[in-house]
C-alpha cells in the first residue's frame, strides 16, 4: 500500500509524513502494536496539515496520541480510563482494512483521508460503521463502511 495518503500533494515545502508512518509512531508510543485505533483525524487545512491525532483503545484505557505531521514527533498524549477491552473490537474489520477500503473507493488518487472513526461501536444493536472523511482540493466527502462486513454503505 502506498503511504502517500497524506503527501499526495507532492509539494515538497508542505510535505508531511504519511498515515501509515504516523500510525506506527502512535502505536509505538503506547507500547502496544495490538491497540485498536478507534478514531483518527488529520488536523490542519488542505495542503497544510499539522498533526495526526489517534485514539487508541487498550484494555481498560483509551489513549490519545498526537503526532506532528511534519516531524513525526509525538507532541501530546492523554489517557482516559474506561471499561473496554481490545477483544471488544475483534468482530470489526479494523482500522487498516477500513482505510484500504476507503482508498479503493476514493474519487481521485490525490484525495486525503482526514478522519477515520469507528461509530456506534458502544451500541448493543448492530450498526457499527467506519466513517471516513476525505478532503479534496475543492471540498470533502464521506465514505461509510460497515464495521463487520467491510461493505461500503454510502459515499456522499
Amino acid at each position: 500500500m502506498d503511504d502517500n495518503i497524506v503527501d499526495e500533494n507532492n509539494n515538497q515545502d508542505n510535505k508531511t509524513i504519511g498515515l501509515e508512518e504516523a500510525k506506527d509512531i502512535a502505536l509505538k508510543e503506547v507500547n502496544n502494536r495490538n491497540g485498536v485505533i478507534v478514531d483518527y483525524e488529520l488536523e490542519g487545512t488542505w495542503n497544510n496539515y499539522t498533526h495526526h491525532d489517534f485514539e487508541i483503545q487498550l484494555d481498560n484505557e483509551k489513549r490519545e496520541v498526537k503526532v506532528d505531521a511534519k516531524t513525526g514527533d509525538v507532541v501530546e498524549t492523554e489517557s482516559k480510563q474506561n471499561n473496554h477491552k481490545i477483544a471488544d473490537y475483534d468482530k470489526y474489520i479494523g482500522f487498516d482494512k477500513a482505510r484500504d477500503i476507503a482508498i479503493d473507493n476514493m474519487k481521485d488518487k490525490n484525495d486525503v483521508i482526514t478522519e477515520l472513526d469507528l461509530e456506534n461501536h458502544n451500541k448493543e444493536n448492530k450498526g457499527a460503521y467506519y466513517k471516513v472523511e476525505i478532503h479534496t482540493e475543492n471540498g470533502e466527502y464521506d465514505i461509510k463502511i460497515d464495521a463487520e462486513s467491510g461493505k461500503v454503505i454510502s459515499r456522499e
